[in-house]
């Protein structure tokens, strides 16, 4: 899984679903290189560069969420519904987050 496949409009189930599926190839390749004699110092950087890869992901998928919370539940204490709201799209339609650690301001 890469940074183009958006992550952000699948239900949560399919979300961990696809980042399951992305890790499973690479710990597949881990274990076939250390069957074949890789050695430590490799074994020890191959993970690592698995265990960051996989986090970043689900780093992004996890702020997706709370995202996708924070502006429901911005919605609804402003009375809207989905009919009255789009979100805002960056250039070629992909959907913006700015992380500030604050709710969104009016």
């Amino acid at each position: 899984m890469t940074t183009t496949d958006s992550l952000f409009s699948y239900a949560p189930s399919v979300v961990k679903s696809k980042l399951l599926e992305s890790l499973l190839p690479q710990v597949e390749q881990l274990f076939e290189s250390a069957q074949a004699g890789a050695s430590e110092r490799v074994l020890e950087s191959d993970v690592w560069k698995v265990l960051l890869e996989f986090g970043r992901l689900l780093l992004t998928a996890l702020f997706a969420m709370q995202a996708r919370r924070a502006t429901e539940q911005e919605i609804q204490a402003r009375g809207l519904d989905g009919s009255q709201v789009s979100p805002r799209l960056d250039r070629d339609y992909w959907y913006t987050f700015t992380c500030a650690y604050q709710p969104p301001s009016n």
